[in-house]
């Protein structure tokens, strides 16, 4: 198995077909040996390139297979708060598009995360340690990077309930019903190319710092059951406390 970059240069990189895994360097080729027999997936990946997945066939082994992996120039960077004018000291942030990756804030709140496929994607940190919380906003990851902000804003509005377990859905914007409150708030950033918030805990739940536009937000005791989730598409302003 040989690996190099679409930049020419050999690369450090790591091949895995089914359990078998053997590493390049400085020498662009490894040796996979006493393979099962059968069209086999393999993976390649490196640091800073994008990894690429594809099947081994039987005429592959004989004539050994080669990999060229893209440069991943993307390049991502900004700053995260916990809460409004709160820097998000030490909070792990993940990135989840073409390609995923996750770094930890700086004592400022500052991030930078390297090696990213450029285009959309939704970064996403989780601001408290309530039971549900998390905090997405959609990206476009380019080189050279546009500085962004994800976490709650000062003079943002607030919304609470109350309840046995509680839970809230926040997804910037009217949205239609399809958006289920339960599933993770990076998967409904994408979907929807919005910022979605999640907040969810025993005998009260809130959501700080959301920008003064519309949002649709889901509410429900979850104790009770899916069916009693509400859906509301509210228009909230600045240092507003909404009780749902």
């Amino acid at each position: 198995m040989t690996v190099k970059s679409d930049t020419g240069k050999p690369v450090i990189g790591v091949v895995t077909i089914g359990p078998s895994v053997c590493r390049t360097g400085a020498v662009p080729w490894c040796l996979l040996s006493e393979l099962p027999d059968g069209d086999l997936p393999v993976r390649v990946s490196a640091p800073l390139h994008l990894p690429e997945t594809r099947k081994v066939m039987a005429a592959d082994r004989a004539k050994g297979l080669e990999v060229t992996l893209r440069e991943a120039k993307g390049r991502l960077e900004g700053t995260a708060t916990l809460r409004p004018g709160v820097p998000a000291a030490g909070v792990e942030l993940t990135v989840n598009g073409v390609s995923t990756a996750s770094t930890v804030t700086t004592s400022d709140g500052h991030f930078t995360v390297v090696g990213l496929d450029e285009g959309a994607a939704c970064l996403t940190i989780k601001p408290s340690e309530q039971m549900m919380s998390e905090w997405s906003v959609p990206v476009v990851i380019s080189s050279p990077p546009t500085p962004v902000a994800v976490g709650p804003i000062q003079g943002g509005a607030s919304i609470s309930m109350t309840g046995a377990v509680c839970a809230l859905y926040a997804v910037q914007g009217e949205q239609p019903e399809d958006v289920p409150l339960g599933s993770n708030a990076w998967s409904a950033c994408l979907k929807k190319n919005a910022t979605t918030v999640l907040s969810g805990s025993f005998g009260s739940a809130r959501i700080d710092g959301l920008a003064p536009v519309t949002w649709t937000v889901w509410v429900g005791d979850v104790a009770t059951g899916r069916e009693n989730i509400k859906r509301h598409v509210v228009q909230l302003s600045a240092n507003q406390t909404l009780d749902l």
